[in-house]
This record gives C-alpha cells, sequence and structure tokens, in this order.
C-alpha cells in the first residue's frame, strides 16, 4: 500500500525548540479498515546503513515528542519508521470526540501495523527490520509479533503494559466488559480532557526540560495530543494483555525480544515484566536503575544506558544473522 498523501512540513510539527529531524518526510496512508493513520519516515545519513527501527509510542505520544530519540537512531546509523498509532497523535480518532482515547480493539493495530510495514516501510527503507515499543506501542508490538515476523530481525519493549493475572485484572476485565456492554465504552475512565501537568509529582520522568517540552508541545500542537482513556479503550488493553498471555502465542513466539523496565516505574508493572520475560521463549530482560516509566524522554544517565541496551541488542542478533 502507496501512501495515500506524503509531503514535509506541515505534516509533521515544527518548532525552534524541537525543529523535525534532517530529512524527514511525514505522509498519511489508509489502514485496511480505511482509517486515516499520520507517519514520518527519517533516514540516516551515516553510512553503511544499519537498518531500519520501527518505533511505536505508548498513550498520549505522537511522532514530535519522538523526534530526540528518532535523532539518536539515526545518529547510531538505522533509519527509523514512525505510525502515530490509531486514536492519537496524527492519526484519525475513533470517537467524534478528538480528545477521548478509544480504541475498539489492539487486533485494528496489528492490521494497521502489518499494512504499514509491508505497504511503506519495507518499500522505502532498507533493512534488516527493528522494533523498538513504549509501553502500550509496546503491548501492540508484542501482539503483532505473528503478522511481522516475516520481516522483524529483533524487537525491543520499553515499559510494556503487562500484567500479571491478578484480582485487579480480572475486575478491570470484567467492569469493562460489563460497561462496554452496555454502550458505555465511550466514557473516559478518568481524567477527562487534557489539561497541562506540572513537573512536579509525575510519575513519568525525572528530567524536567523533556517533561516541559512535551507538555509544550501539546500545547502549541493541540490536535496532536488526547485526554483520558475511555472505557472502550480499557477493555482493548485488557484483551491484549489476555492474548499474549495465552499458553499459545508465547509457545508460538519466534522474534528476538529484549524487555527493558524502569525500576521506579509507577505506571505499569516492572517485576511483571520480568516475569513476561522469563515465560518467553528466547527473551531477555534487563532493568535501568531509578529510572521511572518514560525512558526515552528520562534523565541522560537513564537514557543512555537504555539505547546502549538496545543498540546491543540489535546488533547481535544483526551479527548473528550475517
Amino acid at each position: 500500500m502507496e501512501s495515500d498523501e506524503a509531503a514535509t512540513g506541515p505534516i509533521l510539527g515544527d518548532t525552534p525548540y524541537n525543529p523535525v529531524p534532517a530529512g524527514a518526510e511525514g505522509g498519511y496512508f489508509s489502514a485496511p479498515d480505511g482509517t486515516r493513520l499520520r507517519y514520518g519516515l527519517f533516514p540516516t545519513s551515516r553510512s553503511p546503513c544499519r537498518g531500519t527501527v520501527l518505533i511505536l509510542a505508548g498513550r498520549l505520544s505522537f511522532i514530535e515528542k519522538y523526534y530526540e530519540a528518532i535523532g539518536t537512531f539515526t545518529g547510531l546509523g538505522y533509519h527509523v519508521a514512525m505510525p502515530d498509532l490509531r486514536g492519537q497523535g496524527g492519526s484519525q480518532r475513533g470517537l467524534d470526540h478528538p480528545q477521548k482515547h478509544f480504541v475498539r480493539s489492539f487486533d485494528d493495530y496489528v492490521k494497521d501495523l502489518a499494512a504499514f510495514m509491508d505497504g511503506i516501510v519495507a518499500r522505502r527503507l532498507s533493512g534488516p527490520f527493528h522494533m523498538f515499543g513504549h509501553s502500550a506501542g509496546a503491548l501492540a508490538g508484542l501482539l503483532a509479533e505473528p503478522a511481522l515476523r516475516h520481516r522483524l530481525l529483533a524487537m525491543v519493549h520499553v515499559a510494556p503494559v503487562l500484567m500479571q493475572p491478578t484480582m485487579g485484572l480480572k475486575a478491570a476485565r470484567l467492569a469493562a466488559g460489563i460497561l462496554s456492554t452496555a454502550g458505555l465504552g465511550s466514557l473516559y475512565t478518568s481524567n477527562g480532557r487534557r489539561r497541562r501537568r506540572p513537573f512536579e509529582g509525575n510519575r513519568l520522568t525525572s528530567d524536567r526540560t523533556r517533561f516541559e517540552r512535551t507538555e509544550e508541545l501539546a500545547e502549541n500542537f493541540p490536535h496532536l495530543a488526547i485526554g483520558g482513556p475511555t472505557i472502550g479503550y480499557l477493555r482493548s488493553v485488557v484483551g491484549a494483555v489476555d492474548a499474549v498471555n495465552k499458553d499459545s502465542f508465547r509457545a508460538a513466539f519466534r522474534t528476538p525480544t529484549l524487555f527493558i523496565g524502569a525500576a521506579k516505574d509507577e505506571i505499569v508493572s516492572t517485576p511483571a515484566i520480568a516475569a513476561y520475560a522469563k515465560r518467553l521463549p528466547g527473551a531477555e530482560f534487563v532493568a535501568i536503575d531509578d529510572a521511572l516509566h518514560d525512558l526515552p524522554q528520562e534523565r541522560d544517565i537513564h537514557r543512555s544506558r537504555m539505547f546502549e541496551a538496545v543498540d546491543a541488542f540489535f546488533a547481535r542478533h544483526t551479527h548473528s544473522m550475517a
């Protein structure tokens, strides 16, 4: 599938404090169900090119927030491809209300990613292809492994949304299912419309500059920002967590995967991530000491350790292919 629109400039937000990376191209493509999705392609200037990294961001995120991380990857010699997942960023929303974060099912993400990889990334950028997912984006990427394994050499998932089978998960599944069936899936679960957040007390990053940059981006480009999750979104998350925890899913898993946890994460369970990695064939796990959830936006000391682990993992599997 070719891009139905491609251009530089307005599609990707550009500000003096967060400039568009050199050589970037923004565009849109149509998902299999017709949903309009935004993407960015970012070439490396290094030679030889070491392949391409597909970035899947978490909830609330958008391409512009990742310019710095994209620059890190291109500086290491990788091309980067990044879509805004449906329902957020510059991609089409699941409801008429643009602030409400709604996704019918994470299976839609899987179909979107397969279309993006086969129709755009594999045609435009060179392999080997790797995946880098964060938070809810990491969960989507994990679920997409069966559909993408023919394309991917290795995956890294940072602070993925993974929950161990507990009473809390069972309660969330039951409540989300009942409320969605009752036609209340479009209601917020919490938070409501987006508001500017203070750095003090945030649970995402200990880096004030990067935190404030994200807040400025959301205010400068309000059409990219979303508010709280809906009941329908919660139901889709629980469904995806259930799917990747099935014995049959883990037994069939093939792509080498590194899981990275933040030792002081208060958003997702790092022990649950470590436990999941132990149960997944061939998977590895590393924790970044003292780091909070949003590792790509963390302080240099934590961020550098994460990227060193990612680059080493990708390099090791690239060399094993040779």
